[in-house]
């Protein structure tokens, strides 16, 4: 019985710990890899390398093999919960930041398949209590000297780029690139656009994509998870008390027909009418509810 209640919550520290773990490392090795270019005046700018095919694996594999144990055992909404967990957290740390201060992370690489000097970049932004997210593409020869300028270190194809700034208090909506987003949206935070020059011009140099939400709407998202695990796993060990003490599993009504909790029990429930479980059965229940 023992063995099997570790079992279970190793499983779920598993589901849990597995996905965090993972991106530490990731966040580690990233880390190892940067440069400092100079930056702005008035903001800290720093630079690093694409990570290697060896840290996504890793990355990759921290999601996928909690994933395939949570199916293999059921406990799919415990990898669940704590994945979302881990979000619900990490956007309530970065909704405390966004208070203060102005984040930037671009993701910068030259497209190799393309019969021109072609550069797309992939950013978010962090700041006033809202996240964006935005896809740029630059066409162009001259473009290459102003992305190797601010983007992309000499002798790189691409790179990650973190600037961060005093915040100004305004949602990311309000940025002049949502322009066409409906007013009242941009002043709860969101906002989404597509192509906003007609016609758009890869060449000048323009956002492909881009939306933004507040913080709060990331929290309630990530919220249902963590809370439907905690409700299953109280419920569970509700059900298991109950199974022994010798009352019902449903309503709790006391079956015992003797004053020992492993003597007797009635056959069914007289107030709701389930099955009762002998008191063997019950107690190796019990060990299995609580993991």
């Amino acid at each position: 019985m023992r063995a099997k209640r570790w079992r279970g919550w190793g499983i779920d520290f598993f589901l849990w710990v597995g996905p965090l773990v993972g991106v530490g490392v990731f966040l580690v090795g990233l880390v190892a890899g940067r440069t400092l270019p100079p930056g702005d005046e008035g903001s800290e700018s720093e630079n690093f390398h694409v990570p290697g095919t060896a840290l996504l694996l890793l990355l990759g594999s921290a999601v996928l093999v909690p994933l395939i144990v949570s199916l293999l055992s059921r406990r799919l909404l415990g990898f669940l919960g704590g994945g979302s967990l881990m979000l619900l957290i990490a956007a309530g740390c970065g909704w405390v930041r966004s208070e203060t201060a102005t984040d930037l992370v671009a993701l910068t690489r030259r497209d190799l398949r393309s019969d021109q000097p072609t550069y797309r970049q992939f950013t978010l932004t962090s700041g006033g209590g809202g996240i964006g997210l935005l896809q740029t593409r630059w066409v162009g020869a001259r473009w290459g000297v102003y992305v190797s300028m601010f983007f992309i270190p000499a002798g790189s194809e691409s790179s990650i780029i973190h600037q961060s700034g005093q915040s100004d208090g305004r949602y990311p909506a309000s940025l002049d690139v949502f322009d066409a987003s409906s007013p009242s949206f941009r002043r709860l935070g969101f906002a989404f656009i597509n192509k906003p020059r007609k016609p758009w011009d890869p060449a000048v140099g323009d956002i492909v994509l881009g939306c933004t939400f507040p913080y709060w709407f990331l929290c309630l998202l990530t919220l249902p998870f963590p809370l439907a695990w905690t409700l299953r796993l109280r419920r569970r060990r509700r059900v298991t008390l109950r199974a022994r003490r010798g009352l019902c599993r449903q309503c709790g009504y006391d079956l015992r027909a003797t004053p020992d909790s492993t003597g007797a029990r009635l056959p069914v429930c007289p107030e709701c009418g389930t099955a009762a479980e002998p008191a063997a059965a019950a107690g190796r229940t019990g060990a299995g509810a609580d993991a």
